[in-house]
């Protein structure tokens, strides 16, 4: 199981769900039924993993549900699309580089600002004041 703790770089934080993917779940009659096997493809234990939800993390720095499985087509990603995900100020923001965070920050920033001020012209309009 140590081998599949870190694919590429990512880091898989839950390692009861390391577990089901490589050795399966728990069947009828306490058998083991399913999972890749110790002998799988780490990309494909990544992608598996992806799959239940699994905990990813890069450098410390948390990875999208979805990025390695497509869940529309029921299957591994070819290319993997990786979003890393920051919670700022109970925002969510999701980059595709860590060095884009402080561009996307200003972003929410101005979306937010923009949402405020549609807010209070709103309700200067309104009649229930």
């Amino acid at each position: 199981m140590e081998k599949f703790s870190v694919v590429n770089g990512f880091t898989l934080e839950n390692s009861d769900k390391l577990e089901r993917v490589v050795s399966g779940n728990m069947g009828r009659g306490g058998v083991l039924e399913g999972g890749l096997g110790e002998g799988a493809e780490p990309e494909l234990v990544l992608a598996h993993y992806d799959k239940l939800a699994g905990h990813i993390t890069k450098d410390g720095t948390k990875v999208r549900p979805g990025s390695f499985w497509d869940f529309k087509a029921k299957a591994p990603r070819k290319v993997p699309e990786v979003m890393y995900v920051f919670n700022i100020a109970g925002e969510t923001i999701e980059v595709d580089e860590p060095a884009n965070l402080s561009k996307a920050i200003k972003e929410v920033e101005t979306a937010r600002v923009e949402k405020e001020k549609k807010v209070k012209e709103k309700k200067s309009k309104s009649k229930f004041k």
